[in-house]
């Protein structure tokens, strides 16, 4: 037995690494009939029933996991400034609290607008005929969700910029109240990933502004959940590890860790700590939620299908080892058993038990 075992079946608990679900206890007894233990071959004893009446419970083919608890809070991603790279007169803006979709003006320079459009790429060059790369698929792709690309029948989605993309281009440019030349300047179009809440608006109707300048601050419609993450769990919980986040109503929410910083810092609780980050899978279910605590859950270690009993039921023997009581049909036998992982008040034993045994839990 580990003396990490050992400890925790003592302690009952391990508050080490954030908060360990595992409800562990045993009771430690004295076997005296070790005389008969020893000289059976197969290890099992008969041991007489108590007059008292016992609790049995089945043992079970079962995973066990390992789960750690982060303390985290949930929140919206600090505000973002947006800039343009475009030049001139501010002649019209939006407003604070719009929400910008895709095809929406965000702003109108020198009285034409600026639009908003779904990418993940930045719009770093203009965009034209024969001009061919993943920034025009991308403008390609959002001009067939914006409807102009009924069916698929005008142009191939590709990274090529065809005549036909021009057309497209032109009657969109048309729409929105641009000069249908169908030509896509850096300063005519925005790409970000998704809708813009507008937090604040930075500029004014008749300020001049020069390529690059704020305009308005952001706070992504995701919302995501920062903890602090121990050094001794750095190694364990990697940038992408699947988690689970426990809100204050006891609901559960998936996600995903996706930033943890390279830098450690102070903390009184865990020694050396890094601020990590953990992007929520379906953001809309949080949406009503504003800033609170939640529980980052990670599964931190795991065994699949093991033969499993309630950690109660363990005996220690005077010689060493642990055995458990199981039900046979006329009596109780007393079963030696080796003793492998544990979580969740149930341990891994290995010896002459199967799925299906009743064991004493006292």
């Amino acid at each position: 037995m580990s003396e990490e075992l050992t400890e925790s079946l003592q302690t009952m608990k391990k508050p080490a690494r954030g908060k360990r679900l595992m409800a562990l206890g045993l009771g430690m007894v004295s076997v005296l009939a070790l005389v008969l233990f020893l000289s059976r071959g197969d290890g099992v004893v008969p041991v007489e029933p108590s007059g008292a009446d016992l609790n049995f419970a089945e043992a079970v083919l079962t995973d066990l996991v390992e789960v750690t608890e982060f303390e985290g809070t949930l929140g919206q991603i600090e505000d973002v400034q947006i800039s343009v790279r475009r030049s001139g007169t501010i002649t019209a803006v939006v407003e604070s609290g719009s929400v910008i979709d895709q095809g929406d003006p965000l702003v109108w320079i020198d009285n034409e607008p600026v639009i908003l459009l779904y990418g993940e790429l930045p719009a770093w060059r203009r965009i034209s005929t024969r001009v061919e790369g993943p920034d025009v698929m991308q403008l390609e792709v959002a001009l067939s969700e914006m409807g102009f690309n009924p069916d698929g029948a005008l142009f191939t989605i590709d990274e090529e910029f065809t005549s036909s993309t021009k057309g497209a281009v032109e009657e969109w440019q048309a729409s929105v109240g641009m000069v249908a030349d169908g030509v896509v300047d850096q300063g005519e179009i925005l790409f970000r990933e998704g809708p813009i809440n507008v937090n604040s608006v930075l500029v004014e109707v008749g300020d001049q502004i020069g390529s690059g300048t704020p305009i308005l601050t952001t706070s992504k419609n995701d919302f995501s959940v920062s903890f602090s993450l121990p050094a001794v769990d750095r190694d364990t919980v990697p940038v992408g590890t699947a988690v689970t986040i426990t809100l204050p109503d006891l609901r559960k929410v998936e996600g995903t860790v996706s930033e943890i910083s390279a830098v450690a810092s102070s903390s009184q609780s865990f020694g050396s700590v890094f601020a990590a980050i953990v992007q929520l899978s379906d953001a809309s279910q949080v949406a009503d939620i504003e800033q609170v605590p939640v529980t980052v859950e990670v599964v931190t270690d795991r065994r699949d299908s093991v033969v499993a009993v309630p950690v109660q039921a363990l005996l220690a023997l005077l010689e060493g080892g642990y055995a458990v009581e199981v039900k046979t049909p006329t009596d109780l036998a007393l079963v030696p058993v080796e003793v492998g992982f544990y979580a969740s008040g149930w341990i891994e034993v290995g010896g002459e038990i199967s799925p299906g045994d009743l064991v004493v839990v006292p």
